[in-house]
């Protein structure tokens, strides 16, 4: 079980960028995010210690005392991390807006009961929020930059868009990775969702 809660994004979203990523399919060395996994990351908690069953129970308990308003956000700049002439991950930038900064605090807070139970739970960590578009495997210097090159080319056209979305729920996910045809590839099963409060204007 590797746990994680994070924000979905609209359909949007993933055709917009679903159409570079199939234009740089075939890139050696660069391993590109199906759109269909697309997710903001609130919080990564990975594997528990022990005791599975009991940890999820504790966990699921104290997500639901999260108590927030649907927001909109959008879609903003392209980056990478954990540089440009370092990088390993390209991703699309959503704005951090003060309502995503108050979901993110309320979860790590409803998270501190179990914080013990998950090593790869980070405290105080900053936060990005963004969506995963391509992983780079290492690689000789030059070959680097040339990939790195065609990724942003093609990638930054998707900063115009600013294309808004509406978060009125979070889930918690189990990433399960898997070999599919030779080749590593994951799949994130959700486990629960935790609807936020809509106002009339919203629904």
């Amino acid at each position: 079980m590797r746990l994680f809660v994070a924000l979905d994004v609209n359909d949007e979203v993933k055709k917009k960028a679903g159409s570079c990523i199939e234009s740089l399919k075939g890139i050696k060395g660069v391993s590109l995010v199906n759109p269909s996994l697309f997710h903001l990351t609130l919080s990564f908690l990975g594997t528990p210690r022990a005791g599975s069953e009991e940890v999820y129970e504790r966990v699921v308990s104290s997500l639901r005392d999260v108590k927030q308003d649907a927001f909109s956000s959008s879609t903003g700049i392209i980056g990478a991390f954990p540089s440009w002439s370092r990088a390993r991950v390209v991703w699309w930038g959503i704005n951090n807006s003060p309502e995503m900064r108050t979901l993110k605090d309320r979860v790590d807070k409803a998270l501190i009961s179990v914080n013990s139970y998950f090593p790869a739970l980070k405290k105080n960590e900053s936060f990005s929020p963004h969506i995963t578009l391509a992983r780079i495997k290492i690689m000789e210097r030059e070959e680097h930059k040339e990939v790195v090159e065609r990724l942003k080319n093609t990638f930054k056209s998707l900063e115009g868009a600013r294309i808004r979305i509406l978060f009125d729920s979070f889930a918690l996910y189990n990433s399960i990775p898997l070999v599919r045809e030779g080749r590593s590839t994951v799949e994130y099963i959700e486990l629960e969702r935790f609807l936020m409060r809509r106002k009339k204007q919203q629904i």
